[in-house]
């Protein structure tokens, strides 16, 4: 048997569908203080929820912070504590944020 009829002797594989995620697996808080925000991530698909959160400038793709937890209550606290330090780090000499 040569190589190319070996190949053509083996099963075809099906393609695998992928698994829909139901919409209420996966649930998004949004906080902002601009020019920051911060967004809680809940995702509930492995049974335990984990809580993620991501602080980011808004108009940038670059991650200030990044956190897991295992209540929201705990995620949300540390968004707003990213949020005030590094705003204040953000604020200009002049005044505060328009």
């Amino acid at each position: 048997m040569t190589p190319r009829s070996k190949a053509a002797a083996r099963p075809k594989r099906q393609a695998q569908a992928k698994a829909e995620v139901p919409a209420s697996a996966v649930e998004k808080t949004r906080i902002r203080r601009r020019p920051l925000f911060a967004e809680i991530i809940a995702d509930k698909r492995s049974g335990i929820p984990i809580y993620h959160c991501c602080v980011q400038r808004e108009g940038s793709t670059a991650i200030l912070f990044w956190g897991q937890y295992a209540s929201f209550e705990e995620a949300r606290a540390d968004a707003e504590l990213y949020l005030q330090r590094i705003a204040n780090k953000l604020v200009p000499r002049d005044g505060p944020w328009p």
